[in-house]
């Protein structure tokens, strides 16, 4: 562990004994969104492609010059003591949009379902919907190898401090490969939770920017509520209980039979 790791754990440890005498209740309003990809200069066209793959290539880039990169998603992350659920609550333009479009910005943002994590036993539940069937997903959440900078920047007139990651892909299709994680988080909630299953910091998650195919994908708090009163959450129950591993396996299946994009 890092000089810079052992100075914010101790920082942490000394924050979360006066938090739980406080006994605060937070709640998170997140925006999740898919920033677009430069393009590359001088990139030579593939003359191996086909008329046909032209043509789904230019239609693919116009779904999402016109829908994909013009979403935003709004999430909302509630924490009471050793318990936490985020979970999206609106897609905008939603109306506007062609449901197989949405179900893939949920699906590669992974706004889909509702997150549950208890941080005393370490059980994480996703309860989510895939091709119409109901999942219930336990796991016991895997420790995050996080390197934290002494970047800073202000999230919500927050201090917030830099930490970075590379993780394994948790998805039927990208098993095995890796995506490279940027969070900020703040010491000034000394709390170990964050949006999505990114925790383990000495501070709440604030923001999180994730590499992809398509671009980054960035969610960022834009409201903070403080010791809120009467909050309550409810631990997921709808759905048919499998493990991450069994769940994967099942929607390998389910993609051959179905697709996001139709």
């Amino acid at each position: 562990m890092s000089r810079l790791n052992i100075i914010f754990l101790f920082a942490f440890l000394v924050a979360m004994n006066s938090w739980a005498q406080n006994n605060h209740n937070y709640k998170v309003t997140y925006q999740t969104k898919i920033i677009k990809p430069q393009k590359k200069n001088n990139t030579k066209e593939d003359k191996t492609i086909s008329a046909e793959e032209k043509a789904a290539n230019r239609y693919k880039e116009i779904i999402f010059n016109d829908y994909l990169y013009s979403m935003v998603a709004i999430s909302e992350l509630k924490i009471i003591e050793n318990q936490s659920t985020y979970k999206t609550r609106k897609t905008l333009d939603e109306d506007e949009i062609k449901a197989s479009v949405r179900n893939f910005f949920n699906s590669i943002t992974k706004n889909s379902g509702e997150y549950y994590y208890n941080l005393k036993t370490n059980e994480e539940l996703l309860a989510k919907n895939t091709f119409g069937k109901d999942f219930l997903i336990f796991n016991q959440r895997n420790s995050i190898s996080w390197t934290i900078t002494k970047d800073k920047k202000t999230i919500c007139n927050f201090i917030c401090y830099k930490a970075t990651a590379t993780l394994k892909v948790k998805n039927a299709v990208n098993k095995g490969a890796k995506k490279k994680v940027t969070v900020w988080f703040t010491q000034s909630i000394p709390v170990s939770f964050g949006p999505f299953d990114y925790s383990g910091l000495p501070g709440l998650i604030l923001e999180v920017n994730v590499t992809s195919n398509y671009g980054s994908i960035l969610t960022t708090a834009n409201k903070v509520d403080l010791n809120v009163k009467e909050l309550k959450i409810k631990t997921p129950t709808k759905g048919k209980k499998v493990s991450l591993e069994e769940y994967e396996k099942i929607s390998r299946n389910l993609l051959k039979k179905g697709s996001y994009l139709n």
